[in-house]
């Protein structure tokens, strides 16, 4: 058995979401393989909140790991919760030491969707705060995904009615793109004979070879 860990706040858990989030959509597009989902998101969780928790998420550890933070650390105008949000330094410094202390042989960072103008932050400080994130991603050894340039143009049909989280083609198009890397990266296991699964693709090999001997030796 394979562990995948995601990782995050209410983006990683589902919010938003008729169909329970991305990392759910993922985890029942492997029904019947050999990988095992475990979805360490937790709405409303800013990146201190998130460093007590780095112990249970690698715990086993993980073969893959996604990491989806959201924007909860970001400041806004009006704001409800003033107490949650840091500067850009701050920020800096956490996600470093967050990114950090998660790891796994196989790990992908992923940047947020933009907000809706209503939400209250200010662009720049977003594309900010995203970039400090990637950095420090890389200086991990993540690969990165970075979602928020890659869709900030077109960004509001992928926006739940609150403007922050994600609706249902919003998790779905983060979903298709995780299926494919997690597919790149993890040999598919739900069309292999029992027997086979969960075999190297070295050890896949040499059973083929016995079998074809096996079954198909001189017939001479």
């Amino acid at each position: 058995m394979q562990r995948i860990v995601g990782f995050g706040a209410s983006s990683m858990q589902g919010v938003g979401d008729s169909a329970g989030g991305s990392f759910a959509r993922v985890a029942r597009h492997f029904t019947d393989t050999e990988l095992v989902f475990d979805n360490h998101g937790i709405g409303g969780n800013c990146l201190a909140d998130m460093l007590p928790r780095v112990a249970a998420a690698m715990t086993p550890p993980p073969d893959a790991l996604i990491v989806l933070l959201g924007c909860n650390d970001l400041p806004r105008q009006p704001d409800g919760s003033p107490e949650k949000r840091t500067t850009l330094p701050v920020y800096t410094k956490r996600v470093g030491e967050l990114l950090g202390k998660l790891d796994a042989p196989k790990k992908l960072f992923v940047t947020s969707f933009a907000v809706a103008p209503k939400v209250g932050i200010d662009p720049a400080l977003f594309e900010a705060h995203m970039d400090a994130a990637l950095a420090a991603a890389r200086l991990h050894g993540y690969e990165t995904w970075d979602l928020f340039r890659e869709t900030r143009a077109e960004a509001a049909p992928f926006w739940a009615d609150d403007g922050v989280h994600f609706n249902d083609d919003g998790h779905a198009y983060i979903a298709a793109h995780v299926i494919s890397w997690i597919e790149a990266n993890f040999a598919p296991q739900s069309n292999l004979p029992e027997e086979l699964r969960g075999l190297s693709p070295e050890e896949m090999e040499k059973r083929w070879s016995e079998s074809c001997d096996t079954c198909c030796g001189d017939k001479d």
